[in-house]
């Protein structure tokens, strides 16, 4: 049986080959228009290729060249170029004749020396006995002057070295002369038993060698306006354990130290005094105190068998560690005169010098590592003088000419138990005394140490401190259990003599005195 295919109509069945197509109905009506639709933009095609160049075209013709413009305005004038070098000197041309001699003047009036005389002058080439008011012009060598006994005040003779040097032979007369005129050779010593028998232990001078300051200690600080004939107590200071003082030119401005105490200063010659608690309470050794000329500068070392810093102060209420020195067992310090060159010296070390007030040091090691005990300068800081001992077995003195760098075993002042040195203001006139015991004297030098001259006259003491004034003409010592002693030099009983060249002018002040007026060059009391 054929399948017969069927289509639902209105709910029937009929089978497709038994349809009949009706007529076409009416036409529905329009339906609206849909939207546009949108079409995503094809992508960009690839660029052309570039077209070939077109051929140049033609230059175009030269055009014909415009008129020449008028001439522009002159520039400025440049500046003037450098000054070419001078030309060679011209050579000196020939001297002139000498010209007429002129008239000689009319004589000039007689001088009149101190004593109503005028000064005979006359010129010697031997040996001469001198007469009053009269002058002597040396011209050869070895010539003495020898001094009239009995002689009148006021009268004067002079002596000029034309070239040669002199001898002026006293001939029983005393000589004197003030400090600086004459260089040290005689000394006259005294004792100086105002200011008793103590433990001394420091002395200190000014600049004239008037103004003198000691300590005791365990004992008071004691003080003269007279070159050390007559003492003052000055107890406003107290009674401490005093190991060193220092002294500015004047006298005016003092500095003491209290061993495992403080410093204190003084601004009246010692009448009164004041505690300096910021230098700190410390161990200060002996020798280790010093000023400069102005007593506003100080320097101040720790020590005593133990270690410890330097310390400077500009005021003496404030003070400066310079740790930069190195902590050590220092024994003593030293000062030029306005401060700003020091110098310390090492129980079993070396010296150290500082050129910048204390701010910077060098180990000066050249000296060698010694037992130092003291040091001393001269006024600049380029001469120094220090000297050592262990003990009795002692030690030389040393002296540098160029601030530290480079020294000198003065061997002539012997290997001595040296416990103090001082210099004057040119370090030429050194001082050198001897502690440890009765076992030395003082000795002297008046040529920065290259001789050295023993002074027996203060005798074997326990030497504890020397100081000189300026010139080197007036000195102080003191000695432990003992008393203190001053020397100044004089030429009471010596020759003066003159370098070549050197002038002496001397003044009578009484029968068989003369004084020294006046002085150019070198004249030494020998």
């Amino acid at each position: 049986m054929t399948a017969r295919s069927l289509l639902l109509v209105a709910g029937v069945f009929v089978p497709l080959g038994c349809l009949v197509q009706g007529p076409a109905g009416p036409p529905g009506p329009t339906g609206t228009t849909g939207t546009t639709g949108r079409g995503e933009a094809g992508p960009t095609g690839t660029p052309g290729e570039r077209g070939q160049a077109g051929t140049p075209g033609a230059t175009g013709s030269t055009g014909t060249s415009g008129p020449t413009g008028p001439t522009g305005a002159t520039g400025a004038t440049g500046a003037t170029g450098p000054t070419g070098t001078s030309g060679a000197t011209g050579a000196t041309g020939t001297t002139g004749p000498s010209g007429t001699t002129g008239a000689t003047g009319p004589t000039g009036p007689t001088g009149t020396g101190a004593g109503g005389g005028g000064i005979t002058w006359s010129t010697v080439t031997s040996s001469t006995a001198a007469a009053e008011n009269s002058g002597y012009i040396v011209e050869a060598s070895g010539v003495t002057i020898t001094l009239p006994t009995g002689c009148a005040v006021g009268n004067e003779i002079d002596v000029v070295g034309d070239g040669y040097g002199f001898t002026v032979a006293p001939n029983g007369n005393a000589v004197d002369f003030a400090p600086g005129t004459v260089s040290a050779g005689a000394w006259t010593w005294a004792d100086r038993t105002d200011a008793g028998s103590r433990n001394w232990v420091a002395v200190a001078s000014d600049s004239t060698g008037s103004h003198l300051v000691a300590a005791v200690n365990n004992g008071d600080i004691y003080t003269s306006t007279d070159y050390g004939a007559d003492w003052t107590d000055r107890t406003g200071a107290g009674t401490r354990s005093w190991i060193a003082v220092a002294s500015d030119s004047t006298g005016t401005y003092l500095a003491a130290a209290n061993r495992g105490g403080d410093i204190y200063t003084s601004g009246d010659s010692g009448a009164s005094w004041s505690d300096r608690t910021g230098s700190g309470s410390r161990q200060w050794n002996n020798n280790s105190l010093a000023s400069d000329s102005t007593g506003s500068h100080l320097i101040a070392a720790v020590g005593n068998f133990t270690t410890g810093d330097v310390y400077t102060s500009a005021n003496g209420a404030t003070w400066v560690d310079h740790a930069a020195a190195g902590s050590r067992d220092w024994h003593a310090v030293a000062s030029n005169s306005d401060g700003s060159h020091l110098a310390a010296v090492a129980w079993g070390g070396d010296i150290f010098t500082s050129s910048d007030w204390g701010v910077t040091w060098h180990d000066q090691t050249a000296a060698g590592n010694r037992t130092w005990n003291s040091i001393a300068s001269d006024s600049t800081g380029t001469n120094l003088v220090a000297a050592g001992a262990n003990g009795s077995s002692g030690g030389d003195i040393f002296t540098s000419a160029d601030s530290g760098a480079t020294w000198t075993d003065q061997t002539a002042a012997g290997t001595r138990a040296w416990f103090a040195v001082a210099s004057d203001s040119t370090g030429s006139h050194l001082v050198g005394v001897i502690g440890f015991g009765n076992t030395g004297d003082i000795f002297t030098s008046t040529d920065s140490g290259t001789t050295w001259t023993d002074q027996t006259a203060p005798g074997k003491q326990n030497w504890a401190s020397v100081a000189s004034d300026s010139s080197g003409t007036h000195l102080v010592a003191a000695a432990v259990g003992g008393d203190i002693w001053t020397g100044h030099a004089t030429g009471s009983t010596s020759s003066l003599v003159g370098d070549a060249g050197a002038t002496l002018q001397l003044v009578c002040t009484g029968t068989d005195t003369f004084y020294v007026l006046g002085v150019t060059g070198t004249v030494t009391a020998e």
